[in-house]
């Protein structure tokens, strides 16, 4: 897997497409955590995120469903708040698979090192395409793992 440009939700400010994706990632999520026997706590659209935001409680065993905004790409976390989220594997995400791409955890937890080449070059130790706006986000921000890039609170 790589880091697509625009997987900050920089590059790419297309809110009619972010809101399209809620609404189904909301027609995908009822049915699946009915079938379940869950329950969906809440579902928030993303505004001031790069994602989408459901949780819910399965048999009493309360998650967090992350989509992206505006990539297919969707992660379990266990908590979530401004600055983080502690991603899980939980076999419901098998569930949203014909769907979503499920990010791998490991993935999700591999460290960001930055490095620098001459001219202010900006690069990382994994595979991307991020634009130069959007590894100087990298920068400010100082994500720990590329969980922290994909599912953000970037402004």
């Amino acid at each position: 897997m790589y880091l697509p440009e625009g997987i900050t939700s920089h590059a790419f400010d297309d809110s009619n497409t972010a809101h399209q994706h809620y609404q189904q990632f909301k027609q995908v999520l009822y049915p699946l955590v009915k079938a379940k026997q869950g329950e969906i706590l809440s579902i928030e659209e993303a505004h001031f995120c790069s994602y989408h935001l459901a949780k819910i409680n399965l048999k009493d065993d309360p998650i967090y469903i992350l989509l992206h905004a505006t990539y297919p790409y969707v992660s379990v976390a266990s908590e979530v708040d401004f600055f983080k989220a502690i991603f899980i594997y939980h076999p419901f995400a098998q569930e949203l698979k014909p769907y979503y791409e499920i990010i791998p955890l490991d993935y999700l937890e591999q460290t960001v090192l930055l490095k620098r080449a001459k001219k202010g070059v900006i690069s990382l130790n994994i595979d991307n395409q991020l634009s130069q706006h959007e590894l100087r986000d990298v920068v400010y921000w100082k994500p720990s793992c590329i969980g922290d890039i994909i599912f953000n609170h970037w402004d």
